[in-house]
């Protein structure tokens, strides 16, 4: 049988719950082992996530993302939209030759 509180446990973390709804929660921890393992997991994870140190990716990945998000609409033109390295898409061709951000 699923435990509907498994899902909200990040939401709990996170603060994300209501009062109502959080002390729902946090009754609900007091009689669930599954909860309250899971919920130490949860916090296990979270602390080691926050005590790596920052990493930035070995090159920009926008160009990649977008031309995959362009490609799957329907009836796309693998050229209407590109990105010139500057974090915006353009579409090419527009009025007066500009190439303007979208």
């Amino acid at each position: 049988m699923h435990d509907p509180w498994i899902d909200r446990l990040s939401d709990y973390l996170d603060g994300e719950l209501t009062a109502p709804e959080r002390a729902a929660l946090e009754a609900h921890l007091v009689t669930c082992e599954e909860c309250r393992s899971t919920l130490d997991d949860l916090e296990r994870i979270v602390d080691t996530a926050r005590a790596l140190p920052p990493r930035p990716p070995a090159r920009d990945l926008w160009s990649g993302v977008a031309s995959r998000i362009e490609s799957s609409r329907p009836g796309h033109d693998a050229h209407a939209v590109s990105d010139d390295g500057d974090g915006r898409l353009h579409r090419p061709g527009n009025p007066g030759g500009s190439r303007g951000p979208l």
